[in-house]
């Protein structure tokens, strides 16, 4: 069953990697496949909610932060260490490799897709135009990692997946976070307002 999965996997890789690749495209790829793109659109989101929706929008902004945290270092220190899976230009013959200068640290999960879908479930689950549209985009740069040839697809699925597991984990952290820092604050002031009477 893991040899079927592997093969299909790799067919996939080569499908996009070579196959539907078109050489006038290679450079917006490499753009997009830049952390720098995916942090880019988070760094305009981190403005665009604040100045929209004020306090609410910060604490949206501080839990997808949060949420992009954990899962670069639950991806990066557990996972890729855990799983060991060689990237395709050191397990494979034939790739096509857009990116000279590639690290040999393990593929799964792919930890591009990870940070930008936990960034996206965060944001989505409160403004969800502009978390569909943040979907778009780590959907985009997922891709990209296995077009410039330094990702499977089932690395980039095995990402995307994990970044939600941790957005759903973030979401639920700050909800019970604020139920806890609201009760704390009703019973403080429960207290001032007993002392004052007294």
């Amino acid at each position: 069953m893991l040899d079927l999965v592997v093969g299909i996997d790799r067919a996939l890789f080569a499908l996009i990697n070579q196959t539907l690749a078109w050489p006038p495209l290679d450079g917006v790829f490499l753009v997009i496949t830049h952390k720098y793109f995916y942090v880019g659109a988070a760094a305009l989101t981190a403005i665009y909610l604040p100045a929209r929706y004020r306090r609410p929008g910060i604490y949206c902004v501080i839990a997808a932060a949060a949420a992009v945290g954990l899962a670069d270092l639950t991806t990066v220190r557990l996972l890729k260490p855990l799983f060991a899976r060689a990237r395709p230009p050191f397990a494979l013959e034939t790739v096509r490799l857009l990116l000279p200068h590639q690290a040999p640290s393990p593929a799964f999960p792919s930890a591009h897709a990870a940070n930008a879908f936990a960034f996206a479930f965060v944001v989505f689950t409160e403004y969800k135009r502009v978390g569909a549209a943040l979907f778009a985009v780590a959907a985009v740069v997922s891709y990209s990692r296995v077009y410039v040839g330094v990702h499977y697809p089932l690395d980039a699925v095995g990402g995307a997946m994990w970044g939600m597991f941790i957005g759903i984990c973030a979401v639920s952290g700050r909800f019970y976070l604020g139920a806890f820092a609201r009760r704390w604050w009703y019973l403080a002031r429960r207290r001032r307002e007993a002392q004052t009477v007294e």
